[in-house]
């Protein structure tokens, strides 16, 4: 069985919202929760690849494909960063809004 696709954006969206309406958070301390988790995902994935680079260099195999996935960032947050980017995503694909 293949494993299961998170919608990271989604599952982002939906954290967003429990922190504004759930806890009531302002927008000041959203923004900074979105900003530290952001930075703990990006660190997290970037360590898990390298290793996973690691053991397959170790396993003499060619692994030089994967490099540029150490460039890219994983961002659950994409279109959170602002207040008008959360509206927007709620809006569309939740059919709610904070405004």
């Amino acid at each position: 069985m293949p494993p299961t696709i998170i919608d990271l954006n989604d599952t982002g969206a939906d954290f967003v919202l429990k922190l504004l309406s759930e806890q009531k958070l302002n927008q000041v301390n959203v923004q900074f929760v979105i900003d530290a988790a952001s930075n703990l995902i990006n660190q997290s994935v970037k360590n898990h690849m390298l290793q996973v680079l690691s053991v397959l260099s170790a396993n003499n195999i060619d692994c030089s494909c994967l490099d540029s996935l150490l460039e890219s960032s994983m961002d659950p947050f994409v279109a959170l960063h602002t207040q008008h980017g959360q509206n927007k995503y709620f809006a569309h694909h939740f059919g709610k809004a904070f405004f």
